[in-house]
């Protein structure tokens, strides 16, 4: 009976063992057949989700594309406008409202295709040469409108002992200045805005940070709202009426900050005023030609002979009125055969080459002039964004870039700069020639 009664029990805790392998079994394949699906399903949401990324940002690049290159004609018109003294006398109100619209428009598209990289993961950082004096200088320039409407006065200070030839992002820099300065200004009516700017090094060997400190004595910002003034689309809801904006400024500030290992902090005050400090890692430049560099032509204003690329007919008309009046001879081509074949009939001193064009585009004219002259500055000249070409342009063999619309100063600072090259080497050349009698 012992024996039986004990078989029994063990037969019976054998059956509910099977049945509860059985049981974990059916249950654990339920669960495989599940994760399966799910991850099925997450697959092909993140293949969704990439595509929607992927179409995204092709979207906000053909936008930002086909709005700049209108933006480029409406700015080059309205710049060819305002030099006539006699009719910006006339006009000079609504001329310069249309100059400052245009800008502000073109900030705008700039500030939603920065955002469309730094949200895709596709923002990358660049190391170049660059002065923070001359990048100031630019940018105090193109804020000039903007600081008079408000009647306000932007200042520039130098801590002692800063570094000037620096090496780093300078695009992201710049886009961090532009942001912030125009937050001051935009928020300030009557007053200053300072640029406090200083390099300070670190514990480490060679280590250094750029210091910048945007300073305003504007409407200051509430405590309660500096936590969230970073924020996508914030904005201070003060007499709207007054203070337009996108809300996307401090928001990319922020993020290009720590995109390039540096730190933002606030201070402010409701009716004082508020200060804005940036700190990002840097170095010194290297021996290498920096990417703004002032030209040192004697003559900047002595004629050279230029080939303007473009298809589309106003830009042409825009570049070669701003060449011509400062004593340029151009010519002008609609696609990148007709440049070739000009190239090919005439001699000239540079060229501008557009990108994107019927027939030939700039990277197949660039590459077949190069294929006959290896010395000739041949300069982008585009609506595409710089960053996201940069590495094509320069493997066609064309030696710079200035993006439309493009602020005048730079316009001629880049062009003087490979002008100032080709002479250079030329000079290089020619003494060699003359020592050796060959």
């Amino acid at each position: 009976k012992i024996i039986f009664l004990f078989s029994a029990i063990m037969i019976m805790g054998l059956g509910y063992m099977v049945f509860i392998l059985n049981r974990s079994s059916k249950v654990k394949s339920n669960l495989n057949r599940t994760l399966k699906t799910q991850n099925l399903e997450l697959t092909k949401a993140k293949e969704t989700a990439e595509q929607l990324s992927q179409m995204k940002t092709r979207f906000i690049n053909t936008v930002s594309h086909e709005l700049r290159t209108p933006l480029y004609a409406v700015i080059g018109v309205t710049g060819m406008l305002m030099d006539d003294d006699i009719l910006y006398k006339k006009r000079k109100e609504p001329l310069d409202a249309l100059r400052l619209s245009s800008d502000y428009l073109l900030r705008l598209v700039n500030d939603i295709l920065e955002l469309g990289k730094l949200e895709g993961g596709k923002a990358k950082t660049k190391q170049l040469n660059f002065r923070i004096d001359q990048l100031l200088r630019e940018m105090c320039s193109s804020f000039k409108s903007i600081a008079l409407d408000n009647n306000n006065k932007l200042h520039v200070n130098y801590g002692k002992d800063t570094e000037l030839e620096l090496q780093g992002d300078v695009f992201r820099i710049q886009r961090i200045l532009m942001n912030l300065v125009g937050n001051a200004l935009k928020y300030t009516i009557n007053g200053n805005v300072y640029i406090h700017v200083q390099t300070l090094k670190t514990i480490e060997k060679d280590g250094m940070y750029l210091s910048i400190a945007i300073e305003d004595d504007g409407i200051g910002i509430p405590p309660e709202r500096q936590n969230e003034i970073f924020n996508e689309f914030s904005q201070l809801e003060r007499n709207t009426s007054t203070f337009k904006g996108s809300g996307l400024g401090l928001s990319i500030a922020k993020k290009l900050v720590h995109l390039l290992n540096g730190t933002i902090s606030l201070t402010s005050e409701p009716n004082k005023g508020s200060t804005f400090t940036v700190q990002l890692p840097i170095v010194k430049a290297v021996d290498e030609v920096p990417l703004c560099q002032k030209s040192n032509l004697d003559n900047p204003h002595k004629e050279y002979k230029v080939l303007i690329v473009d298809d589309n007919r106003i830009n042409r008309l825009v570049t070669k009125n701003i060449l011509e009046k400062n004593n340029f001879e151009t010519v002008a081509a609609q696609n990148g055969k007709e440049a070739v074949d000009l190239f090919l009939e005439q001699k000239f001193d540079l060229i501008l080459m557009d990108l994107n064009m019927p027939v030939m585009d700039g990277y197949t004219a660039s590459k077949t002039i190069r294929s006959y002259d290896n010395e000739i500055p041949i300069i982008a000249l585009t609506a595409n964004d710089m960053e996201s070409i940069v590495d094509k342009v320069m493997d066609a063999g064309l030696d710079d870039i200035i993006t439309k619309p493009y602020d005048n100063v730079q316009f001629f600072q880049t062009i003087l700069k490979n002008l100032d090259k080709k002479k250079s080497i030329k000079g290089i050349v020619d003494n060699l020639i003359k020592e050796r009698g060959t």
